[in-house]
């Protein structure tokens, strides 16, 4: 089971109306979290952004070590797509075992079906455009452009190959 602990705003929010340490998880309270609930995993916020694709979110590395340093089980980087690739191989170095990317995989996946069906309004919703029904292969160009994301992320995370 997961756990997650600390606050991560969206880009809505911003980063900047935030004060470090109102977003940031605290390594002593994620130890007595840990303990007490028994989690398997641990989200962390450490300087991560939810529903981001700027990729130029800075990661609080030494924070990650504090809570490395009372926190021995995976954890979990929530909010990985607006982060460099280099800044998440940083936090794989420095403990992170789990990356989520969701932003950015519904980002490939509705770019390619607007690409499939031809939609030039950039204002249009993804949601309508599946809505309003869609053949297989329409679907199929979505999920091959999520596929291709997805291999170049183990790539890049290390973690290709490794099953």
């Amino acid at each position: 089971m997961e756990g997650e602990l600390g606050t991560l705003p969206t880009i809505a929010e911003g980063k900047a109306s935030f004060p470090p340490s109102s977003f940031l998880t605290d390594p002593i309270q994620a130890e007595k979290f840990v303990q007490e609930t028994g989690v398997d995993a641990l989200a962390v916020a450490i300087g991560n952004i939810h529903v981001t694709e700027a990729e130029d979110i800075d990661l609080d590395i030494h924070h990650l070590d504090a809570i490395r340093e009372h926190v021995s089980l995976p954890l979990v980087l929530h909010a990985g797509s607006g982060i460099a690739d280099g800044a998440v191989k940083k936090a794989i170095r420095h403990g992170i075992r789990k990356i989520n990317v969701g932003s950015v995989l519904r980002k490939v996946f509705f770019d390619a079906l607007k690409e499939k069906i031809n939609v030039t309004d950039p204002f249009a919703h993804p949601y309508d455009i599946i809505g309003s029904g869609l053949d297989e292969d329409v679907l199929l160009a979505g999920k091959i452009a999520m596929k291709n994301l997805i291999r170049e992320k183990m790539v890049i995370f290390g973690s290709a190959g490794k099953a």
